[in-house]
């Protein structure tokens, strides 16, 4: 089995969580029949159903769920590693803005100091 394409592991997860593939592809900004080939796409790379389709509804079977919360702790993570790269990429851009300073800056209160840092520390104090 080959690796499974992350937009379709979005499409599952959206569709697992509102059992219906009309309203998945309305959050997913998708058609209806996008969302279902992408689905039926995943089981066949699988190879296993991961739903019991009732009419217009589907639920997951235990192969589903099980997938499913794999899916979302590894799309999370996905979430917070992206998360962190923006924290720390607007990090460097106040470290940056902030190399031309030359006056010493006096912090209030720690919370203040916290938010200007220096490589990750705290930055050091100056005294005039």
């Amino acid at each position: 089995m080959g690796r499974l394409p992350l937009n379709t592991l979005s499409a599952f997860r959206s569709v697992a969580e509102l059992q219906n593939l009309r309203a998945a592809a309305e959050v997913l900004h998708l058609t209806h029949s996008a969302v279902s080939q992408q689905i039926r796409g995943l089981e066949e790379q699988l190879g296993f159903d991961l739903f019991d389709r009732r009419g217009r509804r589907v639920v997951l079977n235990p192969a589903g769920e099980a997938l499913l919360r794999g899916v979302q702790a590894a799309l999370a993570q996905l979430d917070d590693g992206v998360q962190a790269a923006a924290a720390a990429a607007n990090g460097a851009a106040q470290r940056l803005a902030w190399t031309g300073v030359r006056a010493p800056i006096r912090f209030a209160d720690a919370d203040y100091r916290r938010r200007f840092t220096c490589g990750g520390t705290p930055a050091p104090r100056r005294h005039a």
